[in-house]
């Protein structure tokens, strides 16, 4: 089985959808796609998530983590979080291995925030950090009222959905998953 996924509290039903759609028709069976939902999205708000997976979510080839420590610890493969650390390795110079389970953060709050770091076992368990590398001009998020990670404003960021595709893209590309077998 190639790269699994991993999301950690997305808190808009329409990027989980979204997240949902893009594993789905990107990555069919090659990969995994676990959720950690500990606000319940799946179920207050999956009418708006069918909306935006094209009701694949319907299809339940999701699996919801309910305790994310000990399905960390427990995990055979390596850890690796989506990060805007300095230490993180840049996309381009990460080298995947089947196996390997990608974290994705909190669209709001990402892997900087001191909150996340208290959710258990993704600091402890986790093997190594990669980051997309961006060029464009950073265009913050409007203030909302919402807990976003401390760096808001000052650093580029994506869309979790956005990042979430990319990651799944490269990782399929760099293990061979979208070459045509003869």
């Amino acid at each position: 089985m190639g790269v699994n996924h991993l999301t950690v509290d997305v808190g808009s039903p329409r990027n989980l959808g979204a997240i949902i759609r893009t594993i789905n028709v990107l990555c069919g069976k090659s990969s995994k796609l676990f959720i950690y939902d500990p606000r319940d999205r799946l179920v207050t708000d999956i009418e708006e998530i069918k909306l935006t997976s094209t009701e694949l979510v319907d299809k339940n080839e999701h699996e919801v983590v309910k305790d994310i420590a000990i399905f960390l610890e427990n995990y055979k493969g390596r850890i690796v979080k989506t990060d805007l650390s300095e230490d993180a390795v840049p996309l381009p110079e990460f080298r995947f291995k089947e196996d390997d389970l990608i974290l994705y953060g909190n669209e709001n709050r990402g892997y900087l925030n001191k909150a996340l770091e208290k959710v258990p076992g993704v600091y402890e368990n986790a093997d190594c950090s990669i980051k997309i590398p961006m060029l464009g001009e950073n265009h913050p998020l409007p203030d909302r009222g919402k807990v976003v990670h401390p760096n808001h404003g000052e650093e580029l960021n994506m869309n979790v959905n956005t990042v979430v595709a990319i990651v799944a893209y490269a990782a399929l590309e760099q293990l061979g998953y979208l070459v045509k077998k003869p």
